[in-house]
């Protein structure tokens, strides 16, 4: 039997060889990628991009009107884009974390009119701004009940598809990535056509909710009216339509007090900036609407 032993020269060989390849996977640890285990995928780690928002005062939910004993009265200086401190924006920054650029206007419409911050517009500052780019992810947009009674009456689903659906390519045009969702307003009427006004004790039995109905069939097809264009341009257009009015049935006008998210034109039951428009709680669950599409 043979038996080989190691020489100073092999010894020294072998030496060599492991050195080497040492220095061979140190080269690979650093030019090779990383195992699929071990790798982070950049979408993961990357900031989100930004949202943006557009609408009328819904959106927009002004302190444009005073308070007096619950009696809502117009203030001077309407002039300009209000937007309060207290609006789905803020509250949907404050659950989400996220970039919101908010370009609503109250009494804004679809259409493009001598108005001040049409949708149009709106979008052209929000282009200027630099808001609607590659890394927007979502743009959400309202609009409807201001070109009712301004421009389309009754409102059809072929002059507010035209309306929105030309602007919506627009956004595409600069936001390609973006997911794009067709609001709803909410639910204003009760199921029997009512809307309810007054909401407060200094007037009881007419403040509490059900003691005072009006019905107004104007104000429920205006809704049906709108809800449907809205539904027909999504689906025409590829946008997402994010049905609220459904989501908050029961929360109108004749809803409950502690349970409405709309507020009445005298109303000192709930906590609110602007008459017939969300409450401050029906702020933040609408919000939370919103966010679950996010």
């Amino acid at each position: 039997m043979r038996v080989f032993t190691a020489t100073a020269a092999g010894k020294s060989t072998a030496a060599k060889t492991t050195a080497a390849l040492a220095g061979l996977a140190a080269l690979a640890a650093t030019v090779l990628p990383a195992s699929p285990a071990a790798a982070v995928p950049a979408a993961e780690s990357a900031e989100p991009g930004n949202i943006v928002m557009f609408g009328d005062s819904i959106v927009a939910n002004p302190p444009e009107l005073s308070n007096f004993g619950g009696i809502r009265l117009l203030s001077a200086g309407n002039d300009t884009c209000n937007r309060g401190e207290h609006r789905l924006a803020t509250e949907l920054t404050a659950t989400t974390g996220r970039v919101i650029d908010d370009h609503s206007c109250p009494g804004a419409t679809a259409t493009d009119s001598d108005f001040r911050k049409h949708f149009g517009e709106q979008i052209d500052r929000a282009i200027a701004a630099g808001n609607l780019n590659e890394s927007t992810t979502h743009v959400t947009m309202l609009f409807g009940f201001n070109d009712s009674y301004k421009h389309v009456a009754p409102i059809s689903s072929e002059a507010f598809g035209r309306d929105v659906g030309q602007r919506i390519d627009d956004i595409r045009a600069h936001a390609p990535n973006a997911r794009l969702m067709i609001l709803t307003y909410p639910t204003l009427t009760d199921e029997s056509g009512n809307a309810c006004f007054i909401h407060a004790n200094a007037l009881a039995p007419f403040g509490e909710a059900g003691k005072l109905r009006t019905p107004l069939p104007a104000l429920v097809f205006a809704e049906d009216s709108i809800h449907t264009a809205q539904r027909e341009t999504a689906e025409s257009k590829g946008a997402e339509f994010v049905d609220i009015r459904e989501a908050t049935r029961g929360h109108g006008l004749c809803a409950p007090d502690p349970e409405r998210y709309v507020s009445g034109y005298i109303d000192d039951q709930q906590e609110y900036y602007t008459a017939s428009h969300l409450t401050h709680t029906g702020v933040r669950e609408v919000a939370k609407i919103i966010a679950e599409r996010f």
